[in-house]
C-alpha cells in the first residue's frame, strides 16, 4: 500500500510541475514577447538595431527553447517517457525521470 500510494504521490507531482513549467514557459514567452514590441516601438529604438544585427541570437535563440520545451512536454504526457534508438546507438531516460 505505501508503494501505491507514493507512486500516485509521485505522478501527480510530475503532472503539476509540468503543468508549472509550461505555465512559466508561456509567461516567459509573454514577457519576452512584451518586452521585444515595447522597445521597439520608437523610430530610433536601439533594440530595432540589435534584433536586424543579431536576429538568430535575440529572437531565434529564445523562441527555439520554447519550441522544444514545448515539444518535450507534449511527447511526454502523450506517450510517456521518451526514447530514441537508431541502429547502435540507444538514448532512452532513466525510468524514475
Amino acid at each position: 500500500m505505501p508503494d501505491e500510494i507514493s507512486y500516485l504521490s509521485e505522478k501527480r507531482f510530475r503532472a503539476i510541475a509540468g503543468w508549472l513549467v509550461f505555465l512559466g514557459t508561456g509567461a516567459f514567452s509573454t514577457m519576452f514577447l512584451a518586452f521585444i514590441v515595447y522597445h521597439s516601438w520608437g523610430p530610433s529604438s536601439w533594440i530595432t538595431e540589435v534584433v536586424k544585427q543579431h536576429f538568430a541570437a535575440t529572437v531565434g535563440l529564445p523562441l527555439a527553447a520554447i519550441a522544444s520545451i514545448c515539444v518535450v512536454l507534449f511527447f511526454k504526457y502523450a506517450t510517456g517517457p521518451i526514447s530514441l534508438r537508431y541502429s547502435a546507438l540507444n538514448l532512452a531516460a532513466h525510468p524514475g525521470l
